[in-house]
């Protein structure tokens, strides 16, 4: 008898829900692009530097997600 979600969540122990989460996410992204990846890699690589130089301030999670829940609620 299949198991819900929530059942095989529950029945993961902590260190283990993390896998279970890249596993199912990796199981829905097509295969690997290369020019995506490296597409990817520069970003990064770019992003990185501009917080090296200071041409842009990280934003913290918690302010991420504040921002996010005023912008849903209609309180841009």
């Amino acid at each position: 008898m299949p198991r819900s979600a929530k059942e095989i969540v529950e029945a993961a122990v902590e260190r283990e829900r993390l896998q279970v989460v890249e596993e199912l996410l990796a199981s829905l992204e097509p295969a690997t692009d290369e020019g995506m990846d490296r597409a990817w890699a520069v970003e990064v690589k770019r992003r990185s530097r501009e917080i090296k130089e200071g041409t842009v301030r990280p934003v913290p999670w918690e302010e991420v997600k504040s921002r996010a829940r005023k912008r849903v609620r209609g309180g841009d």
